[in-house]
Formats: C-alpha cells, sequence, structure tokens
C-alpha cells in the first residue's frame, strides 16, 4: 500500500528476503511511484492525453496506463522503472494488440509508450524494427528528471 508498509514488512522478514528479491519490490515501488506521478499528471507525457484507467485490466494482465489522446486513438503506457530493453515492446505490442481486439474502436486505433529512465541499444533497435514495418507505433518516453537522450 506505500513504500512505509513495504520497508516494514522486509525489515520483519529480512533474513528471508533474497537480493533478487530486494530488487524486484525497488523496481515495483519505483514503477508505483512513476504510475502514481502520470495518473494525476498526465499532460506531461503528451498534450491533450486523458487517462482512461490506471492498471486497466486485461486477460493478459495489466496495462499500466490506458489513454486516449486528443485523436480519440487508445494510447497504451508501459511504465519502466530503469531500463527499458527490447522485452518492453513484446510486453507493450501485446496489451496494444489486446486493445486492438477487445476495445470499442480499438481496431488499428491504438498506438504505445514505453517510459523508463533508459533505453539501451536493443531497446532502440528493437523499435527501429517496429516502425519500419508495422501499423502500431510505439513510442519512448523518458521520466521527468532523467538525463538520458532518447
Amino acid at each position: 500500500e506505500s513504500a512505509e508498509a513495504a520497508q516494514a514488512v522486509l525489515d520483519a522478514h529480512k533474513e528471508q528476503v533474497t537480493e533478487t528479491d530486494a530488487t524486484t519490490l525497488e523496481r515495483r515501488q519505483i514503477e508505483r511511484a512513476v504510475e502514481d506521478f502520470y495518473e494525476h499528471n498526465i499532460e506531461f507525457l503528451e498534450a491533450g492525453l486523458r487517462l482512461v484507467r490506471r492498471q486497466y485490466p486485461t486477460t493478459i494482465g495489466p496495462i499500466d496506463l490506458l489513454c486516449l489522446d486528443e485523436q480519440g486513438q487508445y494510447v497504451v503506457v508501459e511504465i519502466k522503472a530503469h531500463e527499458a530493453s527490447d522485452s518492453a515492446f513484446g510486453q507493450i505490442l501485446r496489451y496494444m494488440g489486446w486493445v486492438h481486439h477487445h476495445m470499442p474502436d480499438g481496431q488499428d486505433n491504438v498506438r504505445g509508450i514505453i517510459l523508463a529512465k533508459e533505453f539501451g541499444d536493443r531497446a532502440h533497435y528493437a523499435r527501429v524494427g517496429l516502425t519500419n514495418s508495422s501499423k502500431f507505433r510505439v513510442a519512448l518516453k523518458q521520466h521527468l528528471g532523467s538525463t538520458q537522450d532518447v
């Protein structure tokens, strides 16, 4: 429910928590904080964007942020705490495909944004492959305060 509650659980069970578990929890806390910020400040992500729902439930997992842009196009936002790798593209494409098939007016009316602190070479090359061969378009955007150029 909060960073403090998560820390209390970690402190109470620290001898049972592996380093991998602690890293996963930290990543989830960062992603939740980024979601919190953009849920209330969606215009910082893109002018004219409006939030449909945070953690939109689907049969293939929750979409971090499901939005609509000024033209009525669905925008799937996938948030990564640190670096977004090429695997983020598989995830966002699954969600975009779900919107394409299941949302009213979703067919050929969906695009995605991967929001992360950093983007490695694999993410950049994966994006190039998409923009050259697909109707689906995915933008890379950095969290506010990040310093890496995208």
